[in-house]
């Protein structure tokens, strides 16, 4: 793929040396190339942070499992040759902390290069906005910023990202999509992840036998908390009433397990479209006749730490490969995979508005209606 810069004759010279090394690694490469061919332009963008940041997220999994099997070998005992594994795993990760240092200065070169960059105290410069579930750990660092780029709302489970009236976005949430505007943010992600403990509370209070006669209070509070949550235990409940989980495989989703971390996955998938389709609607309203357009876009983490990403316009899931760069550190992942332009260009997309996510709305219409004060379900007061 050509590469254009044409800034120093340094800059030239490092990026056919770049381009050299990039050719003697094609086949790691290539995952990432063909992600990127399947995935509509203006997800091209979203998905190389969330390659990125995967990348990350398996690293410390390598050097926790490096660690674990060292102080195994040694009997849980801080022995000299277990002192010298730890050792050779952090020169590891000290090597790989100075590529990450180049490559991020790269990165930032680039942006002052092209007008797009400030400092932190001259205003701030999101590269997103995102909602996230509050114990994701794969979903909050498979993105790719660091600290203060990203206007983030954490709930548990992504719920308090809507209503309690289920009219759409909750206050909160409508608050990080206009600081997002007001910062032309290029994209909005919605992130639930899979094996929450969270969604898995509410299908538990709403769909597993519960004895709330020895609950104590807090349990009994955790409980009526859940069972707010109905509608989208319903909503996935619809989803398969004909084909089981299999209806997930429309958007190339295998969801495994048994049936109940089945149902909860499914929970986290219909909680990220319906948060994705009233973000979608909100920015309508904030926009207006606007020429700027952000992505909105959903993706999801399964507990082996692989993301995918929702495409609006195909109706499917894309499983993206981690996108692990040691050598060369000259150029950004962005600019390696899209070349210098290409990056801004993604960010910059026509994009069709708005987007088409498929959630079922049915079950929340009739949540609605349940939600009156005159039918809200007979559940047992808090006595504390």
């Amino acid at each position: 793929m050509a590469l254009d810069y044409r800034h120093t004759r340094l800059d030239r010279a490092a990026a056919a040396v770049d381009s050299w090394l990039l050719s003697q690694i094609a086949s790691s490469l290539h995952p990432v190339r063909q992600a990127l061919r399947e995935l509509p332009e203006e997800l091209r963008h979203p998905a190389l942070h969330l390659m990125e940041g995967l990348s990350k997220v398996q690293r410390d999994d390598r050097d926790k499992t490096s660690l674990l099997a060292a102080a195994k070998r040694h009997g849980h005992k801080p022995t000299g040759l277990f002192r010298m594994a730890a050792f050779f795993i952090a020169a590891r990760g000290i090597l790989e902390t100075a590529v990450g240092a180049f490559d991020n200065t790269a990165r930032k070169g680039r942006a002052a290069l092209g007008g797009y960059l400030e400092p932190a105290g001259k205003g701030q410069r999101p590269s997103k906005a995102s909602f996230e579930c509050a114990d994701s750990r794969c979903a909050t660092e498979a993105s790719g910023e660091n600290v203060g780029d990203v206007f983030g709302h954490r709930s548990p489970g992504t719920l308090h990202a809507i209503a309690p009236g289920l009219s759409g976005l909750s206050d909160g949430a409508q608050k990080t999509v206009r600081l997002a505007v007001n910062a032309q943010a290029p994209w909005i992600n919605a992130a639930p992840h899979f094996g929450c403990s969270a969604l898995k509370g509410v299908y538990q209070s709403c769909r597993k036998p519960n004895d709330i006669s020895n609950m104590n209070a807090v349990q009994l509070e955790d409980y009526n908390y859940g069972r707010q949550y109905e509608w989208l235990v319903e909503t996935v409940e619809e989803r398969i009433r004909d084909r089981g989980f299999d209806a997930y495989q429309e958007f190339s989703l295998n969801l495994e397990g048994a049936h109940d971390e089945k149902f909860v996955n499914a929970m986290a998938i219909e909680i990220g479209l319906i948060v994705g389709k009233m973000t979608t609607d909100y920015l309508q309203v904030c926009l207006g006749g606007s020429d700027y357009h952000p992505v909105v876009a959903l993706s999801s983490a399964d507990p082996g730490r692989s993301v995918s990403i929702f495409a609006p316009s195909q109706q499917r899931f894309h499983q993206l490969p981690a996108a692990a760069f040691p050598w060369p550190f000259y150029l950004s992942g962005v600019d390696r995979l899209l070349g210098l332009g290409e990056s801004k260009k993604a960010v910059q997309a026509n994009v069709p508005f708005p987007y088409n996510f498929p959630a079922l709305m049915g079950p929340l219409e009739r949540a609605k209606l349940r939600l009156q004060p005159d039918s809200m379900p007979n559940l047992r007061p808090l006595r504390l």
